[in-house]
């Protein structure tokens, strides 16, 4: 197993690059694409490393930019067109929810057999609609995490281990993350949910919230549009 730390310390690949830079997949096809991969901005170190490239700014443009308008000019950024960028993957293996329960009850966590946060997005936010809809159970505070190792399961460490978190504490908060795990705009998620669209606006920028009947019935059917 190789982490992120060791490959960007790696000596062997000392003077190969003049940038980094970590991405994770965002769906089963495992390929450094435009379309199947996410960059990465703070990641942990001790990521495991699926795969990585030394690109130069060709291979950059055919591979991290492409099937988009934006192009790279590794004379502008690096002062250097020659330059190569250690392009990483990291390595995802569990992903995990958290939230809180109000009755008094210990923080709950899913440990969810996913490789995707995507995936890990819509199980959690149909979990959280399972608890509050037939368990009757105030839940606040939750996030979804997608990490590498296993993680520490403490108050304090519990996101000490992970390549990204998604805040799913608000219905706005859930909305927003099913809208764009579905890659729908605005407009399309009201057709989906059958509202207008002022009123996707409205819930959206929080500026009213649904009943949880409501709630429920939206986000069960962005979940179940393809």
């Amino acid at each position: 197993m190789t982490t992120l730390r060791e490959l960007i310390e790696d000596k062997e690949l000392t003077g190969e690059w003049v940038d980094w830079e970590a991405y994770v997949y965002t769906g089963k096809r495992h390929s450094i694409h435009g379309d199947f991969i996410r960059s990465v901005d703070e990641p942990n170190l001790d990521a495991e490393v699926d795969s990585w490239e030394l690109m130069d700014e060709e291979d950059y443009n055919q591979s991290v930019y492409a099937n988009t308008s934006v192009k790279a000019d590794f004379a502008e950024w690096y002062d250097d067109s020659d330059a190569r960028v250690l392009v990483v993957v990291l390595k995802p293996r569990q992903a995990w929810c958290e939230w809180t329960v109000s009755d008094g009850e210990d923080d709950l966590r899913e440990l969810t057999d996913v490789t995707d946060l995507d995936e890990a997005i819509m199980d959690s936010i149909m979990t959280f609609n399972a608890l509050s809809a037939h368990d009757q159970r105030d839940v606040s505070d939750m996030y979804v995490a997608l990490g590498t190792i296993e993680p520490e399961l403490g108050n304090d460490g519990f996101f000490d281990n992970f390549i990204e978190y998604r805040d799913l504490s608000t219905f706005a908060k859930r909305l927003a993350a099913m809208v764009d795990v579905k890659g729908l705009t605005q407009k399309a998620a009201a057709e989906v949910i059958g509202v207008p669209l002022r009123t996707i606006e409205n819930w959206l920028g929080g500026v009213n919230t649904p009943t949880q009947i409501t709630q429920e019935a939206a986000l069960q059917k962005l979940a179940l549009h393809k």
